[in-house]
């Protein structure tokens, strides 16, 4: 469990989750940020391949993401992970502990041009 000192207010966020569209209406084009609190939740997400990129921060639980290529790597307080547009992934929560995440999502030619500049890197798998 994550400290208070290190997350303070922690305990008094409520979940949400804003997103925006860009560009115009047939653009699959957004920008998103949120706060998620999944209390029992075990399989958050197997065999995903989203159509955006999301970076996801771990504030509270512990759990397992599992890559492209099938290699598990933990999950606890103060890890990020990232899904890579169209990349097979998946991520599992230990469901008694207390997951809480915040994210950010961003569409695909924004995150092209973001790896282009090298602000966002998916190359270190």
């Amino acid at each position: 469990m994550v400290s208070k000192e290190k997350f303070p207010g922690l305990d008094h966020l409520d979940p949400g989750v804003v997103y925006r569209s860009l560009g115009d209406s047939d653009s699959r084009e957004r920008i998103g940020i949120g706060f998620m609190d999944k209390p029992g939740v075990e399989r958050d997400n197997i065999d995903l391949r989203f159509p955006y990129y999301v970076m996801v921060f771990v504030l509270r639980g512990r759990g397992c993401y599992i890559d492209r290529n099938g290699h598990g790597h933990p999950l606890y307080p103060g890890c990020f992970f990232q899904r890579i547009p169209e990349e097979t992934h998946s991520n599992l929560i230990e469901p008694q502990s207390g997951w809480q995440e915040c994210f950010i999502d961003i569409g695909r030619e924004l995150f092209a041009a973001y790896r282009t500049m090298r602000i966002i890197r998916d190359d270190f798998r």
